[in-house]
């Protein structure tokens, strides 16, 4: 886990490490290992549902497929390299754990080769929230 150390609060495993906070090629060295990012998560506490945090881009951008909290409007839930948990999901039941362990061992040492810059740019992402205003008006 990348980010401020919560261990003092949280029971981890083998499995989980805590980097603390990392930041350019500290941060690149790691990421070049992971074979699954996840993004943000629990954004339903603030009552947020919907979002496009750029570290899901970047994730993307490096070809590391992204388990999601949130729905992100800018990608399709259904692609190969998204797991969306929705809130309602939570607490995960086996089943939905079953989904994620297999999302995991599916892109084990993979990297995604089929996205296009354009799926995950600024550029595409402004101009379908400018579509989506003018068919209201």
């Amino acid at each position: 886990i990348i980010g401020p150390d919560p261990s003092h609060f949280i029971n981890s495993n083998e499995n989980v490490q805590f980097t603390g906070e990392l930041y350019g090629e500290d941060l690149k060295h790691i990421l070049r290992k992971v074979d699954v990012a996840i993004s943000s998560m629990a954004l339903e506490k603030l009552e947020m549902y919907v979002g496009s945090p750029l570290k899901t881009r970047w994730y993307l951008a490096l070809g590391i497929p992204v388990i999601l909290g949130y729905r992100d409007e800018a990608l399709d839930p259904s692609s190969e390299y998204i797991l969306e948990i929705k809130p309602e999901d939570w607490p995960l039941n086996n089943n939905m754990i079953s989904v994620i362990e297999k999302f995991v061992k599916n892109w084990n040492n993979k990297r995604i080769n089929s996205l296009k810059s354009e799926e995950i740019s600024a550029q595409k992402i402004e101009k379908d929230r400018i579509d989506f205003l003018l068919k209201r008006l």
